[in-house]
């Protein structure tokens, strides 16, 4: 209550305009007859059968239209939680991997947040349950439950930002745990490149939950259902981006992250996230009755979350290979290079050149290639 704040004319992400979620059908309405000048680009366009003009004003027929919206917004500063736990390391226990997700909704949350909510009960449950037998991780780990993530990741990027410093120095790794489901095709993960193959030898050990593949590993479920476009037979793993939990360690502060939930088809299902997305109707019996009725796909989830935590928490070497890291930044590379061949007169303009990227990306890959060699001769009993 007592520290110094910014003014609300200051503040940064406050809506300055008004802001009001509204249903497909009134959407496709208002779209469908919307006027003024054409989208300045087709990512501008989704799916309908609608110009996506972008105003001002709707077409001649419905000109004289206007639209009245009643939006009751309340401003004002309280006080969010964030809920913290941890199992001090034996062996580093000023090294720490984290375990976090969200528990704050739209509405129900039935999906967002409350199926990655479970999945972090159920994890800490497990931890507690090998505590008590005597067991205690290597490293400390370090299970949140943050709050306001909806209202802009409020609660993980305050607490982040607050031990931004010893984060920066002892932070191993990062392990988001959102909504656990968005689908029931097959797994998802996004991560860091140095989580590659953790994530893979992992997966190898979990049974897959998928009609079909029983007596098979999510590894080989996931694989069949979701290869790679960039690396041969694998399973693909997408990059993180922006948008929950994770951004702060990530992108901020630098702490390898990962994320893993089971998803739809992408190839068949194109809309964004699931149908029911922070609406009135994610609730706990979309997810009962129709997304995951014996919640074997939630197991699946917790035990490569946990399996991850647990990993990373444990290995007397960290499991992660600095070798696919310089492998992505190479692939990273190359993406931009090709892509800067659609604007050869702009870079000879500038006098770009990509000689000092491809140099330090050379020199990376060098350097981890002779840290993976001098890693391997290490006797680690």
């Amino acid at each position: 209550e007592y520290t110094y704040r910014l003014d609300k004319a200051s503040g940064v992400g406050l809506p300055k305009i008004p802001v009001h979620p509204i249903g497909y059908h009134d959407a496709e309405s208002l779209l469908r007859n919307m006027g003024g000048y054409a989208p300045p680009h087709r990512s501008w366009k989704g799916n309908l059968n609608v110009s996506y003009n972008v105003g001002p004003g709707f077409t001649a027929n419905y000109s004289t239209r206007s639209v009245k919206m009643h939006i009751h917004s309340h401003n004002e500063v309280t006080r969010i939680y964030n809920v913290i736990g941890t199992i001090r390391g034996t062996v580093e226990p000023d090294r720490y991997v984290i375990l976090g997700g969200h528990r704050d909704s739209w509405v129900f949350g039935g999906i967002d947040p409350q199926s990655g909510a479970a999945v972090v009960h159920e994890i800490v449950r497990s931890f507690g349950k090998l505590k008590r037998k005597g067991w205690r991780p290597r490293r400390t780990v370090i299970f949140a439950s943050w709050d306001a993530e909806e209202f802009g990741l409020l609660g993980s990027t305050e607490w982040a930002e607050e031990n931004a410093k010893v984060l920066q120095a002892r932070g191993v790794a990062y392990i988001n745990a959102d909504s656990s489901i968005e689908g029931n095709y097959t797994l998802r993960v996004d991560c860091t490149p140095l989580m590659y193959r953790l994530v893979y030898s992992l997966t190898k050990e979990i049974p897959s939950p998928d009609e079909g593949f029983e007596g098979k590993s999510l590894y080989e479920s996931w694989y069949k259902k979701n290869p790679s476009r960039e690396y041969k037979e694998v399973p693909r793993i997408n990059k993180l981006g922006s948008g929950n939990d994770f951004e702060v360690f990530f992108q901020r502060l630098g702490i390898a992250s990962g994320r893993a939930r089971y998803s739809k088809n992408w190839n068949v299902e194109k809309y964004s996230s699931y149908p029911v997305y922070h609406s009135v109707y994610d609730t706990y019996e979309i997810v009962e009755r129709f997304y995951d009725p014996t919640f074997k796909n939630h197991l699946t989830v917790a035990k490569v979350r946990g399996g991850l935590v647990f990993e990373l928490a444990n290995s007397i070497v960290l499991p992660f290979n600095c070798r696919d890291y310089a492998s992505a930044v190479s692939n990273y590379a190359h993406i931009i290079y090709n892509l800067s061949r659609n604007h050869e007169e702009e870079l000879a303009t500038y006098n770009v050149s990509f000689d000092a990227l491809f140099s330090a990306v050379k020199n990376f890959t060098e350097v981890a290639d002779s840290f993976h060699e001098r890693l391997q001769q290490i006797d680690i009993n």
